[in-house]
């Protein structure tokens, strides 16, 4: 075989041995370097900053880019070395030039915030969103920030939702609360209470405190979930003490009307303060209530018009101090015209709070047209407020009093007789559903059991904490109510006395013609999705018990309460078979068989409820239940057949035990 001699380029040959060596130092270099930076980190998390200082240094003049980002983060915030604003934008502006994320983000932050470098959102956003369009949630969440706030770009809550949304799909505990927020309040998107709840416990499972206040606010609400005062104290208490100043207002309003919590004035007075030292007005608008009113200190008008006046200042869109401003000033000062100016500069800046306080506000003014003596003014303004607010009557007892002839003018409602007579064993449930997902509304409703709630605590001497209020329960509300009243009879060891009070929907089962509660979550053609009587029958019949009383304002035939039938039913009345209650259960239902309970549309309740209530307040709460029955049966007929022209025959269902007694026992 012919050898053949190799020829090498010996040129070619020595340029790649250079790069070889070259790219191995490099990579000597950047494992190094790499090493430098995780050493460095390691004692940047034990909060050994001048070991992670030298460690960072080493790496960063090695060109790591995550060092040198590492660096600005210590000399922007004063870890391990003197605070240096000049210093922290140069090593962020030299990470940045190396593609560091975080950096870029940081950047931003300190051209939105002054940092160092003069303010300049416009430059804020252009570094803010390099990074978030690359997927860095720091920057995603801060670029949600600048759209919701028109910094460095036009305001746009849609495109805030869009970024805030990128963050927390990565996790971003603020951005859930933010979503939950929007969500709430409507902000960018349509206004939905199921997702807020679902975004804000994402949120609160990681402890932010916006995701917290928010679930107090669905809960203080009543927004998608039942209202719950004491569960929403527990949200906000949980934000509060991490400081999130509109949490910290809300403690304290809790504690001031003793909402969910033990009524305590120092307390509310302490949590305004907090809040109100981080500049929160709505807390500052608080503190001048709290002066004005005088509930816990002597009244101060001087100061409350200083706190007032420091709300307006500190946001000069906030309604309520306005409003509150008229009111002292038409009744300090007696400067009715005055009084009007500052409620017309409330009432312009409505759009920026709930229906609820518009009513307030609307309220308000109403007294000042009383005080002024134009009392046909103070009528027509009262319309906007009970529009918004039907209920608000009940609410506001001093303007309840000063406008006779009103709307909703009932003695039932306004003269509740009350008892320094302590029930201790005496337990209730009670429940209004009025507004369903499925069906259509249940009239008045709300009021009825809001109204029975406070003949139950100052008629009946029933403590507040004794009583599970629900507005608009879900079928897990009533199940949950149900069970917790069990156990307090338990507690009660034979002693104790249960009251059930529900005003809602009923159903029938067309198949074996028996009788539900239909929760607000419910569908009236499914019994499936209903709380069967049998059950609550069953249920409380079983627990040892002087007495259990039900009282049922809702008719099980299928029929509304304003006539004709609910949106699923077949359109024909059912007669349904009354069932036969156990243990010392005693039943008032407002209708029997395939009758309807009607409305009593003067007096804003339903007819039933209404005549249990005057019995009551008649009786201040000591009637007998053979009195209330044989009252109900007369009265209710009798007022059914003049106002509707139909029959309605509430009845009186006793289980065996009771049947020699029952007619002796009283509620109380």
């Amino acid at each position: 075989m012919k050898q053949v001699k190799a020829i090498i380029d010996y040129s070619k040959i020595s340029i790649w041995v250079i790069l070889f060596l070259i790219s191995a130092k490099t990579m000597a270099q950047i494992n190094m370097s790499s090493d430098n930076y995780d050493t460095g980190y390691s004692y940047y998390q034990k909060g050994e900053y001048k070991k992670a200082l030298s460690f960072f240094l080493m790496a960063a003049n090695k060109n790591d880019k995550n060092s040198e980002w590492m660096l600005g983060v210590m000399y922007e915030h004063g870890y391990g070395v003197a605070m240096d604003y000049f210093k922290a934008f140069e090593w962020y502006h030299k990470a940045s030039e190396h593609g560091q994320l975080d950096a870029l983000c940081s950047l931003g932050d300190m051209y939105a915030r002054g940092l160092g470098i003069d303010q300049d959102y416009t430059k804020a956003y252009e570094y803010i969103s390099k990074s978030a369009k690359q997927g860095n949630k720091e920057a995603q969440w801060r670029l949600g920030e600048l759209y919701d706030g028109g910094y460095g770009v036009k305001q746009d809550y849609s495109k805030a939702l869009e970024w805030h949304t990128k963050a927390a799909e990565q996790g971003c505990a603020y951005s859930q609360g933010v979503i939950g927020y929007y969500y709430l309040y409507g902000y960018g998107t349509t206004q939905d209470f199921n997702k807020a709840y679902e975004w804000s416990v994402k949120g609160a499972t990681q402890e932010d405190a916006l995701s917290q206040c928010n679930l107090g606010d669905l809960y203080y609400l009543g927004n998608g979930i039942p209202k719950d005062f004491a569960k929403a104290y527990e949200w906000y208490i949980k934000s509060a003490e991490q400081g999130y100043p509109y949490a910290q207002s809300n403690v304290g309003y809790m504690y001031y009307h003793g909402e969910g919590v033990k009524k305590d004035n120092v307390k509310a007075l302490e949590w305004f303060t907090k809040a109100a030292d981080q500049g929160n007005a709505n807390a500052m608008n608080n503190i001048g209530w709290y002066y004005y009113d005088g509930d816990g200190s002597k009244k101060n008008y001087k100061e409350a018009e200083i706190w007032f006046n420091k709300a307006i200042e500190k946001d000069p869109t906030m309604p309520q101090a306005y409003s509150n401003l008229a009111i002292l000033y038409a009744k300090r000062d007696k400067d009715y015209i005055k009084a009007l100016q500052y409620s017309d500069l409330a009432l312009e800046r409505l759009s920026n709070v709930i229906p609820k306080e518009q009513a307030t506000i609307y309220g308000e003014r109403a007294k000042i047209y009383v005080w002024q003596g134009n009392l046909t003014n103070a009528k027509e303004i009262l319309k906007e407020c009970l529009a918004l607010n039907p209920n608000y009557l009940s609410e506001d007892e001093e303007l309840a009093k000063m406008i006779p002839g009103h709307p909703n003018d009932n003695e039932i409602d306004n003269n509740i007789p009350t008892t320094n007579n302590i029930q201790k064993n005496v337990f209730a449930i009670i429940i209004g559903n009025e507004k369903y997902k499925n069906e259509v509304v249940v009239p008045y409703a709300d009021n009825d059991a809001k109204v029975f709630c406070k003949y139950v605590e100052k008629t009946l001497g029933v403590p507040n904490e004794q009583i599970k209020y629900i507005e608009n329960a879900t079928y897990n509300d009533i199940r949950i109510a149900t069970n917790w009243l069990i156990q307090a009879m338990k507690v009660c060891r034979g002693k104790g006395k249960a009251i059930v009070y529900y005003a809602g929907h009923g159903i029938p089962n067309e198949s074996d013609m028996s009788a539900f509660l239909l929760p607000v979550d419910g569908i009236g053609n499914d019994p499936g999705s209903a709380y069967a009587l049998n059950e609550l029958y069953e249920k409380l019949g079983s627990v040892e018990a002087q007495s259990v009383t039900i009282f049922l304002d809702a008719c099980f035939s299928g029929s509304k309460r304003e006539e004709g039938m609910l949106t699923s039913a077949r359109g024909v009345a059912i007669k349904t078979k009354s069932a036969t209650p156990k243990g010392n259960i005693i039943v008032f239902s407002a209708a029997q068989g395939d009758e309807t309970a009607y409305p009593y549309k003067d007096m804003q309740h339903g007819m039933f409820t209404y005549y249990l209530l005057k019995k009551l307040q008649d009786s201040k709460g000591e009637v007998t239940l053979g009195e209330l029955g044989d009252y109900l049966i007369d009265e209710v007929g009798r007022e059914s057949f003049v106002k509707n022209g139909k029959m309605q025959t509430p009845t009186v269902i006793v289980a065996p035990s009771l049947q020699n007694t029952w007619k002796n026992l009283k509620l109380k």
